[in-house]
């Protein structure tokens, strides 16, 4: 996050101060779900170290146990859920790590030969010339609430596709409800009093189950989402706005964690996926679906709170584009 990169600034670059900069060490970490491998160089590019380690807590610690004494810099990639261990583990012995963006790793990605020592030594060497793409990482106690969040999106997602195969195995037997009511209480109950035939009356009594599980799993986050809401100022701002519930707005304030991270409205506006991408060639522009490579949670997000401001509010429904000619031309 910004507070690494200022504190890898400060290790890294000092005029004043040449001797330091030459004591400085950088490590990269190719990270991989069962090992991960580390290359630690100097100021001068020079290899000091390679190892290779398995991917758990215990080793991560037992590397930085083993390091040498001097001042340090890390980078890894964000790999999945993979980078968790070695990240934390290195920013509880205060080292400053970075997380690399692999996508814009264009140095990895472009490379003819891929292999693990290849991905550690250039990321050592991006870190030294200063060139890493860095993932924005909050602290620790925000990347936790945000997990809260996204273990209600899991639960939410598997409550409907159990809800869909329930409501195919309700339309062999002529049975339809409606997905919005399928899943509430009364609902459910009534179809635990239906009898099916053969093995169907097992599959609809398993999935009435596991609903009333995935429910009950999702009531809990929620309140624990509210308590979390009411102590964040933020999310209450945006509640105020139309179309926007607890989660959303909770959901918006983690995501985005620091708006100053943003230069302008612009950057903040792309990053959250709702401008359309742009094709341009000499005098030739023209404009094409919205991007993709954008945080799909705060896009999702923020377009469910347009679709529900528009059916609420008046003032925020798109005009007919005729409406719009017509009074153009009344001069309106």
């Amino acid at each position: 996050g910004a507070r690494n990169r200022r504190l890898i600034d400060e290790c890294r670059f000092q005029p004043k101060n040449k001797r330091e900069v030459k004591k400085m060490k950088y490590i990269g970490i190719n990270i991989g779900k069962k090992s991960c491998s580390a290359c630690i160089k100097d100021a001068a590019g020079k290899i000091i170290h390679e190892i290779k380690y398995p991917n758990t807590v215990r080793d991560a610690e037992m590397l930085i146990k083993d390091l040498p004494r001097g001042r340090y810099a890390a980078v890894c990639e964000s790999t999945g859920n993979m980078w968790l261990k070695t990240y934390e583990t290195l920013e509880k012995h205060k080292i400053p790590v970075t997380l690399a963006n692999p996508f814009k790793t264009k140095a990895i990605a472009s490379a003819r030969v891929k292999t693990d020592k290849i991905d550690r030594i250039i990321l050592a060497d991006l870190l030294r010339a200063d060139l890493i793409p860095a993932c924005h990482m909050p602290d620790r106690s925000i990347r936790m609430q945000k997990k809260i969040l996204r273990r209600r999106s899991s639960l939410v997602i598997e409550r409907t596709r159990t809800s869909n195969r329930l409501s195919a195995l309700l339309d062999k037997h002529d049975i339809t409800i409606e997905t919005q009511r399928i899943n509430a209480k009364r609902t459910l109950h009534g179809l635990s009093l239906m009898k099916f035939e053969g093995y169907d009356n097992d599959l609809v009594q398993q999935s009435i189950h596991h609903i009333n599980y995935l429910n009950d799993q999702i009531k809990n986050v929620e309140e624990i989402a509210m308590r979390i809401v009411s102590e964040n100022d933020d999310a209450r701002l945006i509640m105020s706005m139309t179309g926007f519930d607890y989660l959303g707005a909770l959901l918006i304030t983690l995501e985005i964690d620091d708006i100053k991270r943003f230069p302008n409205a612009k950057k903040l506006v792309s990053w959250m996926g709702l401008v359309p991408t742009v094709h341009q060639s000499g005098n030739v522009e023209w404009y094409g679906k919205m991007r993709k490579d954008t945080n799909i949670h705060v896009n999702s997000t923020m377009i469910q709170a347009a679709c529900t401001a528009s059916r609420v509010d008046k003032r925020m429904i798109l005009p007919n584009p005729t409406e719009i000619k017509c009074s153009k031309s009344l001069g309106r």
